[in-house]
């Protein structure tokens, strides 16, 4: 057995023995070693079965504790999902229910991971969107997107100087 696979029986014994009303601080006090458990966790159970660790996870007193363990699980998730369709399912099937719309940054990396897809696939997106979306979804978009609408709709209305330049540069070149 290798020693990551016996960390994991073991941090899966560990959350499996919290009843559902304890305290998920009852297993590891520190922030950062809660962390690593929820990420660990939520990774050994797999995608579509995460449910009983995300509500352990969600029962973290820690509100930032909490959200970023979640948005770690989001962004995983995401890139492991190809489609838009699959993540929505995803997103629907595991995570609606446990009040995640509650974490508003959770909540956005879903619906920007979603956008991400729509563009990925093809299809028409408002461009409301793009110019309101995070820093962080700007510059994923501006370094790989192949639509020139997207890459217009940055160039005018990025919210970085960096992210309107690397845009008209990448228009630039397209032509």
């Amino acid at each position: 057995m290798t020693v990551r696979r016996a960390r994991l029986e073991d941090m899966t014994a560990l959350l499996d023995g919290l009843d559902r009303r304890d305290d998920p601080r009852l297993v590891a006090e520190d922030e950062q070693a809660r962390y690593d458990l929820y990420g660990d966790a939520l990774r050994a159970a797999g995608i579509g079965t995460e449910r009983p660790v995300l509500e352990i996870v969600q029962r973290d007193p820690d509100l930032a504790m909490k959200e970023a363990a979640i948005v770690a699980h989001i962004d995983r998730v995401a890139k492991e999902l190809a489609s838009r369709q699959d993540f929505s399912q995803w997103w629907q099937g595991q995570m609606s229910s446990l009040h995640v719309n509650d974490l508003p940054f959770a909540a956005r990396r879903a619906a920007e991971w979603s956008l991400i897809k729509q563009i990925r696939e093809g299809e028409p997106v408002d461009p409301q969107l793009v110019s309101d979306a995070t820093d962080w979804l700007q510059r994923l978009l501006v370094t790989e997107t192949v639509v020139d609408d997207v890459l217009g709709v940055l160039a005018s209305r990025g919210r970085t100087k960096r992210v309107r330049a690397s845009a008209k540069r990448r228009l630039e070149g397209r032509k």
